[in-house]
């Protein structure tokens, strides 16, 4: 009878035993399951947003040289490109209504040309003067011209006053100029006229910047990248359409050659860089409201490389060792210009503005 007595009252500690472990685990797992779903979703972000801005960067770079498709006409191109994202980011939006604008605000097309135009006339220019960069001169040295936007960042920044006057954050875009030199120097396919086009691309990226954070950062119709591609791209499209018939010719356009000679793959042409751009900024877009602005700036640094890397394998880019130091000593200063920004100023980086930083690259 005691042996019985034993047994039985052995069983319910046994059962609360098991109970316990089995208590552990789904509490062990109920903290490891929404890191192990975050760190995938992450993950597929980082992988939507290097493939869509490695491929888009590879077919621009394609598409507008002179020694692969030749296509003549960048500025009609790009037009075309930014209706295809005004669908995408309408579709989104009836998709997704959470990303509608929650304050409904009547904008007065005064307004609406005074803040919106003025940033679409230049994002414009430096999407336009970016893709005729990628006539001349090598994706690598495009993508190496184009991390001196930070610079132009600054200076805008300052001039406008958005944000304080700060020494260490000069010195910091004087090591990344210092970079940028070095990279651009000694430049084997040098051609004068593309650097000048891909340098204005930066300067004006620079000032798209800060005419965002200035006009548009705070207004309903631009909360977040879909809204605002939804207001910028038609004036886009206007701009660089009328902009491309001056320039690079209505009849040349329909009657060229290239149409017979290609046949249906310039519709992959016509449709796919709008597609990848669009898909660029959501991912971009995802990956800040899934982490932080760190986070994208360190990818960032990292998608940068991988884009050179690329460039020199695909389109044997050639660089030398100069260039290679030039790149090193210019990523490094964007890192510390991001960390010390983020850091150390009295003004952080709010998560509005970090959602502009998915509108910052040439899409």
């Amino acid at each position: 009878m005691e042996a019985k007595q034993e047994v039985e009252q052995s069983q319910p500690i046994v059962e609360q035993e098991s109970g316990g472990k089995e208590a552990l685990c789904q509490k062990t797992w109920s903290f490891r399951h929404p890191w192990a779903s975050l760190a995938i979703t992450v993950g597929l972000l980082v992988l939507s947003w290097y493939a869509s801005s490695l491929l888009l960067s590879m077919m621009n770079k394609w598409v507008f040289s002179k020694d692969k498709l030749d296509f003549q006409f960048p500025l009609i191109l790009s037009s075309i490109h930014m209706l295809i994202q005004f669908s995408l980011s309408k579709l989104t939006l009836l998709a997704l209504p959470q990303y509608q604008p929650k304050q409904q605000t009547k904008t007065s097309w005064k307004e609406y040309f005074f803040r919106a135009g003025v940033c679409a006339l230049v994002t414009s220019m430096d999407i336009g003067l970016g893709n005729i960069s990628l006539e001349t001169i090598t994706l690598s040295f495009y993508t190496m011209c184009r991390s001196s936007i930070l610079v132009f960042v600054f200076v805008f920044s300052v001039l406008f006053r958005i944000e304080r006057f700060d020494w260490i954050l000069l010195c910091i875009t004087f090591i990344i100029t210092g970079g940028v030199i070095l990279m651009v120097a000694t430049e084997t396919e040098f051609v004068f006229s593309g650097f000048l086009f891909v340098m204005a691309s930066s300067i004006m990226s620079g000032l798209r910047w800060a005419l965002t954070q200035k006009l548009l950062l705070d207004h309903p119709m631009t909360s977040n990248p879909f809204t605002s591609l939804s207001a910028l791209t038609p004036l886009n499209f206007c701009i660089l359409f009328i902009a491309g018939l001056i320039l690079e010719g209505p009849k040349e356009f329909i009657t060229s050659g290239i149409w017979k000679q290609q046949g249906p793959f310039m519709s992959i042409v016509l449709i796919v860089p709008g597609t990848l751009a669009f898909l660029m900024i959501a991912s971009e877009f995802g990956l800040i409201k899934k982490t932080s602005v760190v986070t994208l700036s360190v990818c960032g640094i990292l998608k940068e490389i991988i884009t050179i890397v690329v460039s020199t394998l695909f389109y044997h880019d050639i660089l030398l060792p100069i260039n290679v130091i030039g790149l090193v000593i210019t990523l490094i200063g964007i890192a510390v210009y991001n960390y010390y920004r983020i850091a150390f100023t009295k003004s952080p980086v709010p998560e509005q503005e970090s959602e502009y930083i998915a509108l910052h690259e040439r899409v």
